[in-house]
């Protein structure tokens, strides 16, 4: 691992930031004046507003620096809204970005961490911490994640703290606290927006390692996630719709040789939990799976929100 101040002083100035917003003013404002106390990194910061409310958008306008403020006039889900400030960050040749979920925290000097080891191996392309997600007084470490159009349960957890392993090979890197190297955006395209909500990280993940990047979980840098205040009803239903439907868009693009076999392996597991659903009374759930298996063979993906909302 790269250290010293010289590796800090070349690391000054090339990280750029990406903070998506919807609804969620409160939480981001904070975000952004707590990143902006990073003193050594000096991160440029984007917030990039997904279709908020009025309310919501007026509040970021009072509080933010306007030339930090992105309005998306719709909302382009989690990789198009995200997308819109990777954009910004390449144009303004920043060498690193960071897309931070506005629940999540990390230090600066973790972060100073990922960025060495970016520093150190240009073939690392990606890199992430361990993140401990807290909900509701339980605490889980995610380590990275599997495969979506082969595994049902892709998160790789421990219930410990993180350990001195160092940096390990993952599928992908959890899309709360993603920092990669932006000539990435060059060779192997934006997040695709067809997933619109998950699975859109892992997809990044598979194409770069296809052009020859290696993908990483520093275990000895930890994030924390608070998904406490989490809607439970979204959860249930708009979650678990875009969770489902998108394994057959990550088969699609992936996995075309054994698209026929994973796509009805998929379709089974739907209709069980399908079934399970409709016997414990869960309708929102039930109608966002059957929804999801019928989009996902059907061919439809992006913005499907309207069915829930």
């Amino acid at each position: 691992m790269g250290s010293g101040m010289g590796t800090l002083e070349s690391l000054q100035g090339k990280l750029g930031v990406v903070l998506l917003n919807w609804n969620d003013s409160d939480q981001t404002i904070k975000k952004f004046l707590d990143l902006q106390q990073w003193s050594t990194l000096k991160p440029h910061l984007i917030v990039v507003d997904n279709a908020s409310d009025e309310r919501d958008r007026q509040r970021l306008i009072g509080a933010l620096p306007q030339d930090s403020l992105i309005r998306n006039d719709e909302n382009l889900g989690f990789a198009g809204g995200n997308n819109v400030g990777i954009q910004h960050l390449v144009s303004l040749d920043y060498k690193y970005i960071l897309l931070l979920n506005t629940d999540a925290s990390i230090e600066e000097s973790a972060v100073i961490t990922l960025l060495s080891n970016l520093q150190d191996d240009t073939e690392t392309g990606v890199v992430g911490p361990v993140v401990c997600e807290k909900r509701k007084g339980r605490e889980e470490y995610l380590r990275g994640g599997k495969d979506p159009g082969l595994y049902l349960n892709t998160r790789q957890t421990s219930s410990g703290q993180q350990n001195s392993n160092g940096l390990v090979d993952v599928y992908y890197v959890p899309g709360m606290s993603f920092l990669f190297q932006s000539t990435l955006i060059n060779r192997v395209g934006l997040l695709d927006e067809a997933y619109f909500f998950s699975g859109e990280i892992a997809d990044f993940c598979q194409r770069a390692r296809m052009a020859g990047y290696k993908i990483k979980v520093d275990s000895r840098v930890l994030a924390e996630h608070d998904i406490s205040d989490d809607s439970t009803a979204r959860r249930s239903s708009l979650y678990l719709y875009y969770n489902f439907r998108n394994r057959f868009l990550h088969v699609k693009k992936h996995h075309s040789d054994k698209r026929t076999s994973l796509c009805r392996q998929w379709t089974i597991r739907a209709a069980r939990q399908y079934v399970s659903f409709l016997l414990s009374g869960k309708w929102p759930s039930a109608r966002a799976t059957r929804l999801a298996v019928y989009h996902g063979l059907s061919g439809i993906f992006g913005n499907q929100n309207r069915y829930f909302l």
